[in-house]
């Protein structure tokens, strides 16, 4: 009982905001140090769920790195970093990859979905959604330059 009370109270202190930012997109970082905590993950999904249920629209940007370490220590590839940025070469381009787009993305996207969520992956390695800036120590380092009207309409956007 105390716990459904706690749940309330707390959704009654959320009403206004809540109000204020149905339609709105809500981009949310999550780190890939914060996603190696199984029950972090399960509670940001949680999250996610219920904002688009309240009439918010989340949008998941997740990161991989600490996975993304590992796999390449286990092909024997030593990771290098130049100021905190992954040194990224070809080789450990694939890994980012398939790490990225066909471990956790579709993990996130499975949990979502069994949630009762609905998850939109921009992980499809033919769109060319990316565009790496340009940095003397990484053949291949980006950030979204953008989606286009197009992109944002298909996925609820203005």
């Amino acid at each position: 009982m105390q716990e459904a009370i706690r749940k309330a109270a707390a959704l009654i202190e959320a009403m206004p905001y809540i109000i204020n930012f149905q339609g709105k997109v809500f981009v949310i970082k999550f780190g890939g140090a914060a996603m190696e905590d199984p029950a972090t993950l399960d509670c940001v999904l949680d999250d996610i769920v219920f904002l688009r249920a309240v009439g918010i629209k989340p949008v998941l940007v997740h990161g991989g790195g600490p996975e993304i370490t590992r796999e390449m220590k286990a092909r024997k590839i030593q990771p290098r970093f130049i100021r905190g940025h992954r040194v990224t070469d070809e080789a450990t381009l694939e890994i980012v990859r398939d790490v990225l787009a066909n471990r956790i993305n579709a993990d996130i996207c499975r949990r979502l979905d069994k949630l009762g969520g609905f998850p939109v992956s921009l992980a499809d390695p033919g769109r060319p959604a990316r565009q790496p800036p340009p940095l003397a120590h990484s053949v291949a380092r980006g950030g979204i330059r953008g989606g286009g009207p197009g992109l944002r309409r298909r996925h609820g956007g203005h």
